[in-house]
């Protein structure tokens, strides 16, 4: 093998070592945390950096690659020393670095002998960290204080030994004291876990191998990006993504992909302005170039997700005061909404600069949250509950059927029933929620909750009701969710999306519908068979097999009816429009007149941190 071939092994080896090591992490945070939404839910990001602070390796996840620049601008890399533990969640503390507060960050730094030859990072989301209400995350929150404790980047830890004066603060902030401290002991094991594997990297192939192997792995994420980037036409590709808030005002994302010879700039500036609800979103500019990444890597199976992709970005341009850059102290909790929506509208400007050739958008994920307190001991209850969605379709295949977010997971039914006071009544598909298209939109789920006790107050957050995920390329919109309370009975009320301290009494039912992705091409393409099979399979009804597809499923047979199924798609419309949202097609701009122009005074990143 020739010294070519011989580093090429190298530079696999070493991004194949960071991949254990992740995976060994994120084990190890699985199986010692204690709150179910990192435990169970797996509610966390993993993440190396290299020996000069650029993001290497981590959990495929947008977020947290900005993580370690709030760090450094407190303790630079060079005062840094082994056995430092540095910990923090203030989102406007770290210029969203972490985007909520119930999020905590920590990091180590690894070294052999006097020399840093990288940083391990994670972060879990914990299960309460003060604030108004359990769980520190309530749509009536009006300033981050309401939110929960607020910590900047502080030294938990050196020579080994863990700050007890900050953990007590920490612990004195939380209704789940015991919660909180094994969930900080399990990062705090994860990081210990990281920097052992990041040293064992070191000493097998020698410092100065890994730093090379480093760049080497970085420059193919570059190279990645900038070979995805290239392949889009010269020209500007702006898309508007419009938003439920609940505040009765136009709420959207307003992004805009610019390609030039030899640029990229992606100016989220006409986005609208910062709402009073915890819907705004601190995004750091790298949570853009992550998103892009996250798209070109599916075409290129043996990359991951790094800093070269963040810099194959020229500019992010931000606008203060915006929804994506809110002025301090405008709450964040329920910043999830509009990070997806800011995906969303990622796609929508790929599929304008590729003709079509990106996913379907893809709604919110869904959270509830039941509130109360055990009479017998006045210890709190505290149930959050993330529910899956369906993705959008790509151009090659359906979307994914109930996904909660990439790879987090559901709560199981024994496990909800075994811990809290409720009984599930049903937990299946969300039929018909996906978008028609040539594929189909990935299904919503369907979770009835029975409670059975009385006090306890509901609370939720359901998106892309007003405006469901859109459908691409001929695809249609997918269908919405809703929440009713007692369906079927004659107390039967459908709350609001966001809704809050809904009283409940013992056997008082809530009904979760969630929402599906939107659909992907034309719905009179999709083989008749597949629409045959998603009505056997309860995932389409006859209805929508006929109204949406053209198919015609014979009521007595179960089969196709072709001569009736030829004649209904010969007389549908053809689809126009390259998006469908509310039964109307557009180019992307949905009739909104974005009221902020390009102003000078306007936020300027200039390039994005690795």
């Amino acid at each position: 093998m020739d010294n070519m071939g011989e580093k090429r092994v190298v530079i696999d080896l070493v991004r194949a070592k960071y991949a254990s090591a992740r995976e060994e992490l994120e084990s190890l945070i699985e199986r010692t945390a204690m709150s179910p939404v990192i435990r169970e839910k797996k509610d966390y990001f993993v993440a190396f950096f290299t020996e000069s602070g650029q993001f290497i390796s981590g959990t495929t996840y947008p977020l947290g690659a900005g993580a370690l620049e709030a760090v450094t601008a407190r303790f630079p890399l060079a005062e840094m020393e082994e056995g430092d533990v540095y910990v923090y969640n203030s989102p406007y503390g770290s210029a969203g670095g972490v985007s909520h507060a119930p999020d905590l960050v920590v990091i180590r730094p690894a070294f052999v002998g006097s020399k840093l030859v990288g940083l391990v990072q994670v972060f879990g989301h914990l299960w309460d960290i003060g604030g108004i209400a359990a769980g520190s995350v309530v749509p009536s929150a009006r300033e981050i204080y309401h939110e929960g404790l607020l910590v900047p980047p502080v030294r938990l830890g050196t020579n080994g030994e863990l700050s007890d004066d900050i953990i007590r603060i920490l612990l004195e902030n939380t209704r789940f004291p015991e919660m909180l401290e094994g969930d900080l002991r399990a990062l705090v094991a994860a990081c210990e876990l990281g920097e052992r594997r990041l040293i064992e990297i070191a000493l097998q192939f020698g410092f100065e191998e890994m730093s090379n192997a480093n760049l080497a792995i970085i420059a193919q994420g570059k190279a990645i990006a900038q070979k995805g980037f290239a392949a889009i036409p010269e020209g500007r590709y702006e898309f508007i993504e419009r938003i439920d808030s609940g505040t009765g005002e136009p709420v959207y994302v307003d992004l805009a992909l610019i390609r030039t010879k030899n640029s990229v700039v992606v100016d989220a500036r006409g986005t609208s302005d910062q709402v009073p609800q915890p819907i705004n979103f601190l995004m750091h500019p790298s949570v853009l170039g992550m998103m892009y990444g996250m798209y070109f890597m599916a075409h290129e199976p043996s990359a991951a997700l790094n800093a070269g992709m963040l810099d194959a970005i020229d500019e992010v341009l931000l606008r203060d005061g915006s929804l994506l850059a809110p002025n301090h102290p405008a709450p964040l909790g329920m910043r999830g909404i509009t990070w997806i929506h800011t995906n969303s509208a990622v796609f929508g400007t790929l599929a304008l600069a590729t003709n079509g050739q990106a996913p379907a958008a893809t709604p919110s994920y869904v959270i509830y949250y039941l509130r109360g307190f055990d009479k017998g001991t006045s210890r709190p209850i505290f149930l959050m509950d993330g529910l899956a969605v369906g993705y959008g379709a790509r151009p090659w295949s359906d979307g994914l059927n109930a996904i909660y977010y990439t790879a987090q997971e559901n709560f199981p039914v024994e496990f909800l029933e075994s811990l809290w006071p409720v009984r599930i009544l049903e937990y299946s598909v969300h039929r018909d929620s996906g978008g028609p298209g040539r594929y189909r939109g990935g299904l919503g789920i369907v979770r009835r909750i029975e409670v059975l006790i009385d006090g306890l107050e509901f609370s939720s957050r359901v998106n892309n009701v007003k405006y469901p995920a859109w459908g691409s390329a001929g695809g249609l919109e997918g269908r919405p969710g809703r929440v009713v309370l007692n369906p079927g009975s004659e107390r039967q009320r459908v709350l609001e999306p966001i809704a809050e301290n809904v009283l409940l009494s013992a056997g008082d039912i809530v009904e979760v519908c969630t929402s599906g992705g939107g659909g992907w091409g034309d719905p009179r393409l999709r083989e008749a068979d597949e629409v045959l099979r998603d009505f056997e399979d309860g995932f389409v009804s006859r209805e929508s097999a006929r109204d949406d597809y053209g198919v015609v499923i014979d009521p007595h047979s179960v089969a196709i009816d072709q001569p009736a199924t030829n004649e209904l798609r010969a007389g549908m419309p053809v689809p126009t429009g390259a998006f469908h949202q509310n039964g109307k097609t557009s180019e992307g701009d949905w009739g909104i007149e974005p009221p902020h122009t390009r102003r000078p005074d306007s936020t300027v990143a200039k390039g994005v941190p690795g």
